[in-house]
């Protein structure tokens, strides 16, 4: 019986093992590069890069691991805090980065009297009263082809999402109804198109690969209401914000 046991315990062992997800499996060996100059607008499909990433600096929005308030709200913040950095060619210490996100909440809260979950375009907003930074457009329904094109000009692109669409199997128990990060490249694989992220849900988050269907499918803007009915996610606009130098 005992070795019966240890048989079915050792068995057991295995398959759970055999089942964790690894962090190769969603992360990208694609190397950084170098923008391509703005020689057309918008660049040609046919004169896209089979693979292209943005050389973007990753924290998590918990960058000291600290999954409390108002870390746990702040996926906006940390992925423009990420991708403005990117365009002003300037990288921060966890530290730093840790007080920029806690600055940018603080200041919503003065200006507005709360801290609340941020539509697209209400990021933009943010980005131009809080930052100065006015040099950015919000598209509505993009082509996997046009966000490849900003991305390989050196535009940094953040997306919302209904997170839970997203099946990040890094996420903690079902993951955010409402979750942002950065799209920094892409990659062609034997099985399709994966997009390249910054996602600052994880700390596994750098050069996080998701499947072009999953992440399109997934693309929904802010829906008030949500926390309370998570379904309403899946009627939220499909948009993304275009940084665009300085």
């Amino acid at each position: 019986m005992k070795i019966l046991r240890h048989l079915i315990i050792y068995t057991l062992l295995i398959m759970v093992l055999g089942c964790t997800p690894s962090d190769a499996d969603f992360q990208s060996n694609i190397p950084v590069n170098e923008p391509i100059e703005e020689t057309e607008v918008p660049i040609a499909t046919d004169k896209l890069p089979e693979s292209f990433n943005l050389d973007i600096q990753f924290y998590s929005q918990a960058p000291q691991s600290d999954w409390g308030m108002p870390y746990q709200e702040a996926c906006e913040e940390a992925s423009m805090i990420l991708a403005y950095n990117y365009i002003n060619l300037r990288e921060m210490t966890v530290e730093e980065f840790d007080q920029a996100l806690r600055d940018m909440v603080q200041w919503q809260i003065d200006t507005y009297g709360i801290h609340k979950d941020i539509t697209i375009e209400e990021l933009g907003i943010i980005a131009e009263k809080y930052l100065g930074f006015a040099n950015f457009e919000v598209i509505d329904n993009p082509t996997v082809d046009q966000i490849k094109g900003f991305l390989v000009k050196g535009y940094p692109v953040i997306a919302p999402f209904a997170g839970r669409a997203l099946g990040n199997p890094f996420f903690t128990a079902e993951g955010p109804i409402y979750h942002m990060l950065v799209i920094r490249g892409y990659e062609e694989g034997p099985n399709g198109l994966r997009f390249i992220t910054n996602d600052v849900g994880t700390r596994r988050g750098k050069n996080f690969v998701y499947d072009e269907k999953v992440l399109m499918n997934a693309l929904h803007d802010w829906v008030d209401g949500s926390l309370k009915d998570p379904s309403l996610m899946n009627e939220g606009a499909k948009r993304i914000l275009v940084l665009k130098g300085m």
